[in-house]
Parts: C-alpha cells; structure tokens; sequence
C-alpha cells in the first residue's frame, strides 16, 4: 500500500451545513481561517472537516494506524465508500434561530478575528485572502 502520510499537510476544509434532515456539503476551503470567517458570517450550523488531497479516508486512516480493516467486509467497495474517521480534523458550530453561536464559540474567536460584528471586509484573514488571490500569491 502506497504511505499517505506525506499528504497530511496537504487538504481542504469541507463544511457540511446540517438541518433537521441531513448534512450535505456547501463550501471548500483551502484555509482553517477563511472557512471560519464564511460559517460566522453567514451563521450556518454544521461541521467543517479538513479532508487530506489525493487519498480516500479509508485509505489515509490505514496509513497513519487511526484503523486495521480485519474483517471481510472491511475490505468491500460498500464498507470503503462509506468509511470515515473521527481522527480527521473537524469542527461543530451550532447557531440558535437568532443568530448566535451556541457551539464552537471557541473556534470562532481563536480564528475569525471581527467576531461577533462581521461583514465580509471586517475580517482580516478573509481580506487578505481575496487580497492574495486577486494578485495570483
């Protein structure tokens, strides 16, 4: 089997927005900070997660031991599909109907910098971002 630890410094931040019925992705980012600036700007209650590039989950989590397939389903399409990992980097954020953090409050105030007042120019990391972008940095 191919070593996917060399790729752990590579990876996108998936947020799967989550309702009363399901969870399903609405925003990638290829930075911790813009990602969190996006959910406290636009309140979405969810759970960003940063997935590794170029490798499956089940795949990345064999490599750096986080799990052993032992069974023989373990090893089938369906089993490997569906396979995820709790040791993947991830975040929860809940807002209530109002508006207001309730879960993950911490995240917010460690990387979104103009929380709880935020429009999209008030946050650093996100002005910066565009910044470098728009020059091809």
């Amino acid at each position: 089997m191919t070593d996917h630890t060399e790729n752990d410094n590579k990876g996108v931040y998936v947020f799967n927005y989550i309702n009363d019925y399901f969870g399903h992705p609405c925003a990638v980012f290829d930075q911790l900070n813009i990602a969190v600036c996006w959910i406290c700007k636009n309140k979405v209650s969810g759970m960003l997660t940063r997935y590794p590039m170029n490798v499956s989950i089940y795949d990345w989590a064999i490599a750096n031991h986080f799990f052993v397939p032992k069974r023989p389903d373990q090893f089938q399409p369906e089993f490997i599909g569906r396979f995820t990992s709790a040791y993947l980097e991830h975040y929860h954020f809940e807002f209530d109907d109002d508006g207001n953090i309730t879960y993950g409050e911490d995240v917010i105030n460690e990387h979104c910098w103009s929380y709880p007042h935020h429009a999209p120019s008030d946050c650093p990391n996100h002005t910066d971002y565009l910044k470098k972008k728009m020059r091809n940095e």
